[in-house]
């Protein structure tokens, strides 16, 4: 496939919603089950906390304190499986007689990935690693000669992991001439562009949570 990174396009397309536990976040690894669908999805919408604050020295702006918070997508889906609807948010579930147990609830980090599709074609692959679901509410109405239904709104709040991955910069400037740098941070998460044709390994995408070490570049 050829770079076709400098395609114009709007975004027409969201599907293949997964999730998966995470079992350890720590200085020495990430460790997290395999994924699984979370539900047939509608709209995925991010919405990101940033501010920033202006130090002023001789009367004058001179330092600005940028700050990101936290990600919170709000995810429109078919209404859940109830077994998967007690996974994600730490309720109780008996699969013998089909039975979410409302109440107490055990807190459970999740990743969640999904593929965005663009208007020329080509398909954008993300990861989150690190957040938890709200319990979702819902609203039912009663039949009539409307066509209208419900779904079901989901609240996931993405955070950054404690383990720190290593990854390549290109956007760095080491020196004139040089945007490289190695870098090993704590991450939310990474998005690949098929655009770029670069990776090699995209058809793994939701085998496993893909982190930085896993997705591999093509070598020719």
């Amino acid at each position: 496939m050829a770079d076709n990174s400098n395609s114009v396009f709007e975004y027409r397309g969201v599907q293949d919603l997964y999730y998966s536990q995470v079992l350890e976040d720590s200085e020495e690894k990430f460790v997290t089950t395999t994924p699984k669908r979370l539900a047939y999805v509608a709209t995925v919408a991010k919405e990101v906390e940033t501010s920033s604050e202006t130090h002023f020295y001789d009367n004058r702006g001179m330092i600005v304190i940028p700050a990101k918070g936290a990600e919170t997508f709000t995810l429109t889906v078919a209404p859940l499986k109830l077994a998967t609807l007690a996974d994600i948010t730490g309720q109780a579930f008996d699969a013998t007689k089909g039975m979410l147990i409302e109440g107490e609830t055990r807190p459970k980090q999740f990743c969640i990935g999904y593929k965005t599709k663009g208007t020329d074609g080509f398909w954008r692959f993300a990861w989150k690693y690190k957040g938890v679901f709200a319990i979702p509410s819902e609203e039912v109405n009663t039949e009539s000669d409307s066509i209208d239904t419900t779904n079901m709104e989901l609240t996931y709040t993405a955070i950054s992991t404690i383990h720190k991955f290593a990854y390549r910069d290109d956007t760095t400037v080491v020196v004139e001439g040089t945007h490289t740098a190695q870098r090993t941070e704590s991450i939310t998460g990474i998005v690949v562009d098929e655009r770029y044709a670069r990776a090699d390994n995209l058809d793994e995408w939701f085998t496993k949570v893909m982190t930085p070490d896993d997705v591999a570049a093509k070598t020719a």
